[in-house]
């Protein structure tokens, strides 16, 4: 898992009871996440035998107390969700988030993710961003042709 996903978040379940993080595996996969539990000794193993995924060690400070896996295909995603059921108390269960290769950490970092678009997102915004801005460069084009 670690190796197939550019998107990891490390969260802290612990003091989620056993029906409640079922309904909560349920709503992440809902979205296309996966939660995986894993004890940090084993996590930090598999970190240090993933030779060719060097930015995975960046994890290895936040593997504290409980910790639970998240792997998603959209940045944002997971941070949204968590932030939709625990509202103001989403930071405390957020320890930190890998996406393609920068870490997010904090309430800082948790903040942040929220807002993070996935690829097809970007694209969108900048052809938007191309599509508005390319009449008023070609105007502006003509009119210095036009006056030279």
């Amino acid at each position: 898992m670690l190796k197939a996903h550019d998107i990891v978040y490390l969260v802290d379940f612990s003091r989620i009871k056993a029906n409640e993080l079922n309904q909560l595996r349920k709503k992440f996969k809902e979205q296309n996440s996966i939660v995986k539990m894993a004890k940090n000794k084993l996590i930090a193993k598999a970190i240090s035998q993933i030779t060719e995924r060097e930015e995975l060690k960046k994890l290895v400070p936040f593997l504290k107390n409980s910790t639970t896996l998240i792997f998603s295909t959209h940045p944002a995603r997971p941070a949204l969700l968590l932030k939709k059921i625990f509202l103001d108390d989403s930071e405390k269960y957020f320890k930190a988030a890998l996406i393609n290769g920068n870490i997010y950490s904090g309430a800082e970092g948790f903040n942040i993710t929220v807002k993070l678009k996935d690829k097809n997102e970007l694209l969108a915004s900048i052809i938007l961003s191309l599509k508005s801005t390319l009449p008023l460069i070609i105007h502006s084009l003509k009119t210095k042709k036009e006056n030279e």
